[in-house]
């Protein structure tokens, strides 16, 4: 039997099934991929808090629909759980969540069970 989850590593587990008897399987799938970085002002050293950071599929950016959205935190720090993998995104900052030009962004790929980390970004 197989299962799988996207974004997550597939389990495989061998299942003996006999004719008339019911047979449970408890599986467990591993962690989901996620995305995570820093986005710093353009000193590079001073945290941007309360950006906005979207994450697109590769195919959709700029024109597309953000897949996620979410804020920095008080150290510049943001992450995505839970997202497909394997697939491409763009990582995009914007100053407010209502900005509709980004300041930086970059092309990361996501892989199955493993939190990818984005390199810094970089706002004003």
């Amino acid at each position: 039997m197989t299962a799988s989850l996207t974004g997550a590593a597939p389990v495989v587990q061998l299942v003996s099934v006999q004719a008339g008897y019911v047979t449970q399987v408890n599986l467990q799938l591993g962690q989901q991929a996620s995305l995570s970085g820093r986005v710093y002002l353009s000193n590079h050293v001073t945290p941007a808090v309360g950006y906005d950071v979207r994450i697109y599929l590769s195919s959709s950016y700029p024109v597309g629909t953000p897949v996620r959205t979410t804020s920095t935190d008080s150290t510049g720090h943001y992450s995505f759980a839970d997202v497909n993998a394997p697939e491409d995104y763009i990582v995009a900052i914007y100053s407010t969540s209502t900005s509709t030009t980004a300041l930086d962004v970059i092309l990361v790929s996501s892989i199955p069970g493993v939190d990818t980390p984005v390199g810094d970004l970089i706002g004003v």
